[in-house]
């Protein structure tokens, strides 16, 4: 279901019997929701990636190692290269001991097409001669709304979460007795939300990764036809 910032502000204030205090301003109430927010996303994550994982695609540049992976990146989970013949290959992470031999232009077979995650850029070594399209799969941050007209859709007994992380903290400052409510956000969670992020995709266990790689070198036209 969708709910506007606003509310959720209100419904946080009723469950928690706060409507008329003045105890908390706006911009405190903003930071009290995103806070919920973010501690319910880590928590998604945390059980199930797949659930806030994204797509985007990137086009390497000929002589360009480093590319922006978006403002609401949060940590990546794969890499792939669309290869010569139309297929893709998952790419590997270089190490920092791999760095120099990639960079090498006489060791054109042992430079195969790496990707490190450095600061907030990601980094293809060796260095592309070309234009390629790679996809990054990443799990993306958690949102920070600035508006309290800002529309979000919810999961499976998500807002009731928000709502009661929200009462907690401000029956807290009310130095009023929160553990009905803490109680029940672990019920919540424990019963709702956690099952539905676990078992989304319940018909396919997970399988035991297959490590053996195909890589994609950007200098070898016998390997990949270019």
């Amino acid at each position: 279901m969708e709910y506007t910032v606003a509310q959720t502000l209100l419904t946080a204030r009723q469950r928690a019997d706060v409507e008329n205090s003045q105890h908390f301003g706006a911009a405190e109430e903003l930071v009290l929701f995103n806070t919920a927010h973010a501690v319910l996303h880590s928590k998604k994550v945390m059980l199930s990636e797949d659930q806030e994982t994204r797509e985007r695609t990137l086009y390497t540049a000929a002589g360009v190692t480093e590319y922006s992976v978006g403002s609401d990146f949060l940590k990546l989970v794969s890499v792939d290269l669309e290869v010569g013949d139309g297929s893709w290959a998952q790419v590997p992470r270089w190490t920092w001991s791999d760095r120099h031999r990639l960079l090498d232009n006489t060791m054109l077979y042992e430079r195969r097409c790496s990707y490190r995650m450095v600061g907030t850029r990601i980094h293809l070594l060796p260095v592309p001669d070309a234009t390629r399209r790679v996809v990054i799969y990443y799990v993306r941050a958690p949102f920070e709304a600035t508006e309290t007209t800002e529309t979000y859709e919810y999961g499976p007994g998500e807002h009731e979460w928000i709502v009661l992380d929200m009462a907690i903290k401000l029956l807290a400052k009310e130095e009023s007795d929160p553990s009905l409510y803490l109680a029940e956000r672990e019920r919540l969670w424990a019963e709702v939300i956690s099952p539905a992020c676990a078992t989304r995709d319940s018909s396919r266990a997970e399988r035991i990764q297959d490590t053996r790689q195909d890589y994609q070198f950007w200098h070898s036209p016998n390997r990949w036809g270019y």
